[in-house]
């Protein structure tokens, strides 16, 4: 998923970004990076952040993360996700 226009993203999915960050546990992200190859990375949600009508999540790996580049969390798919 290239530089493109943002996807919004399902809203039981992003209940499952804010039960994950209110836990502050470490889980496992699956991604897309720009490039278009997939990662997965184990790190905590810190907060989210929404700029430019963009959502991100802020991890505490100092990584900011496209909602819409999630593939998974722990497992349970983003069903917004579409690989480009």
């Amino acid at each position: 998923m290239k530089d493109m226009d943002y996807i919004p993203i399902n809203c039981s999915f992003y209940d499952f970004i804010e039960i994950f960050a209110s836990r502050k546990q470490k889980i496992s992200i699956h991604f897309e990076r720009t490039n278009g190859d997939s990662e997965s990375i184990d790190a905590v949600i810190l907060d989210t952040l929404v700029k430019d009508k963009v959502e991100y999540i802020i991890l505490s790996n100092n990584t900011t993360l496209r909602c819409d580049h999630i593939i998974s969390l722990n497992g349970i798919i983003n069903p917004s996700y579409t690989e480009k």
